[in-house]
């Protein structure tokens, strides 16, 4: 299957401003799940100079520098997809990484190091993870399980602007944006062991 995306971001000013250097993280990843067909971005103003880099995560970013002042950045990108994997359950689990909390060897457990740290997740959020998780601590039940829960327990509410919610915020309130959703999703795995990033995308 193939999916075709066109993006579009416009930001505006009050007043003419410099832009400070810019990066720009709308590549889709080349994976074996998904090749990328046809990719392209446009910048408005156009910049001075851009480089590509790969950040920390293993995404490509395009880094850009402008020299002009501007009321306004334009910013375009186009790009098509082709999607490869048909079953997204094909991976297998060794015996270790099926019981929470989970735990995984080095040198990979200290590289997820910053994507296990729960120690700014509030008492409350812990506390209905170690609920959700229940008396059977078996990983792949708890992550079905935790997803039904945020499913069904939960109000989904739309808010275009604004940085996510603090996953107990979201947790008080029972209700939030996908992306407070996620992010309270992501706190209580990684008090169970479970390394958990943030992803924006499609």
């Amino acid at each position: 299957m193939k999916i075709s995306v066109e993006h579009s971001t416009v930001y505006r000013y009050d007043s003419a401003v410099h832009l400070e250097p810019q990066t720009f993280r709308l590549r889709p990843r080349m994976t074996n799940t998904q090749r990328l067909t046809d990719f392209e971005i446009q910048i408005t103003p156009a910049p001075k100079g851009s480089t590509e880099c790969l950040d920390q995560d293993g995404n490509l970013a395009l880094n850009a520098w402008f020299d002009a002042f501007t009321t306004e950045m334009s910013v375009k990108s186009r790009f098509t997809v082709e999607l490869l994997r048909e079953n997204p359950f094909d991976y297998v689990i060794i015996g270790e990484s099926l019981s929470l909390p989970l735990w995984y060897r080095e040198p990979l457990s200290a590289a997820l190091a910053s994507y296990r740290d729960c120690t700014h997740v509030s008492d409350s959020v812990q506390q209905y993870a170690k609920t959700a998780a229940g008396e059977h601590r078996n990983a792949l039940t708890f992550l079905s399980g935790l997803s039904g829960q945020i499913y069904g327990a939960f109000r989904q509410v739309v808010r275009p602007q604004g940085a996510p919610w603090q996953s107990g915020q979201t947790l008080s309130q029972m209700e939030g944006s996908c992306r407070d959703l996620a992010v309270l999703f992501c706190d209580i795995c990684r008090v169970m062991g479970i390394a958990a990033r943030f992803v924006s995308g499609y």
